[in-house]
């Protein structure tokens, strides 16, 4: 009997319907075509590496079993651009798991782009894709920290609802409906605290001017530039994004970006600081988790690596929910391992990039939704 032959190739207009279908029967998600194509094609950075893998059965029937993408994600060292790149919707058809296909199939991918960026990164995931980047050269650095602020009892209503919500569905996701941002009318702030929603954003003239001087000041960090936070989150097809601008001219500007799934929850995806230290932390972050409280928001949940949040620094972080007037936190320890796989290439050897020393939000850790 003739056994199945299987076989790769780059991905070609009009393959984005059998993608879809392999990641909904592999994610439980149904993605449209816009959606894919927002992610994909239309990057800041130009559209993402994807390869297919194929079996050729012995009757001579072919299929699309397996998927391998790579987003290029712009990053910024001080005043030097980066090109990074994030393994993304990697994946195999379950029947086909067990054969182990896909390791070899990803390193020949990765020889054929690996020029083209300065690092690569994954955004964490089971034992299985941690013990597969490290046989590919990763290095397991840093850990995910997730810490959850609430108010005392709908915060923790909505917070049991969304865990009975993810058990219910098996832990799949599943694509909801966008939330619509609305600011209540007369809400009071501090006169340097701004809120702006997704439609506000695209025209507020503060985001042309933050990271061009922001990024001097840190590391290896996401870009935040007009277009990167256009495409990310004004425009995100997915979810409802707004943020909180804290204008201080004593200690620099700080930008907090708020991801909304219901009205009373939201994920704090990312945050910056104009000039990072501790003392900036602490008096920025109650105030932006104070100006989420005050338009209704009763849990907020945000994810970061370590990397530049050890020591005192993630101290004051903590410190930073916990003087918050509204919040009470929660610092989630994970018995698995959590950390944020990276790998330099040639390119990035070169320029002489760290492997540590990362500042990394949900910007980076996750795709749009």
């Amino acid at each position: 009997m003739s056994k199945i032959h299987y076989s790769s190739r780059r991905y070609r207009l009009g393959d984005e319907g059998v993608i879809n279908n392999i990641y909904h029967q592999v994610k439980g998600v149904a993605r449209t075509r816009e959606q894919w194509a927002w992610q994909w094609l239309e990057t800041p950075a130009g559209p993402g590496d994807m390869w297919l893998i194929e079996a050729t059965h012995p009757d001579g029937r072919s299929e699309v079993i397996g998927h391998h993408g790579m987003m290029p994600m712009r990053f910024t060292w001080g005043d030097n651009d980066l090109l990074i790149g994030r393994t993304e919707n990697t994946m195999v058809l379950p029947e086909y798991r067990a054969k182990i296909l896909y390791p070899r199939f990803e390193n020949k991918f990765i020889k054929e782009y690996e020029e083209r960026y300065d690092a690569f990164f994954s955004g964490s995931g089971p034992a299985e894709a941690l013990r597969l980047r490290r046989a590919m050269g990763y290095k397991n650095i840093g850990r995910w920290q997730t810490l959850h602020s609430t108010t005392p009892l709908l915060g923790e209503l909505v917070k049991l609802y969304n865990s009975i919500r993810g058990r219910l569905q098996g832990g799949k996701e599943h694509a909801r409906p966008k939330v619509r941002l609305e600011l209540p009318r007369n809400t009071r702030l501090p006169a340097a605290v701004s809120i702006v929603t997704s439609r506000e954003a695209v025209r507020e003239p503060f985001f042309a001017e933050y990271w061009p001087r922001a990024r001097l000041n840190n590391g290896i960090a996401q870009s935040r530039m007009v277009e990167d936070l256009d495409w990310r989150f004004w425009t995100n097809p997915y979810t409802e994004h707004g943020a909180v601008i804290i204008n201080n001219p004593a200690m620099g500007d700080s930008l907090f970006v708020f991801s909304f799934r219901t009205r009373r929850s939201a994920e704090l995806v990312d945050f910056s600081f104009e000039r990072p230290s501790e003392d900036v932390i602490k008096k920025s972050v109650p105030l932006a988790l104070s100006a989420m409280h005050k338009i209704g928001v009763r849990l907020i949940t945000s994810d970061f690596v370590d990397d530049h949040m050890k020591g005192s620094l993630l101290a004051s972080y903590k410190k930073g929910f916990n003087g918050s007037l509204i919040s009470t936190v929660r610092s989630l320890t994970h018995k698995k391992e959590r950390p944020l796989p990276r790998r330099l290439t040639e390119k990035g050897i070169a320029k002489g990039l760290p492997l540590n020393t990362w500042d990394i939000t949900p910007l980076a850790g996750y795709e749009g939704r």
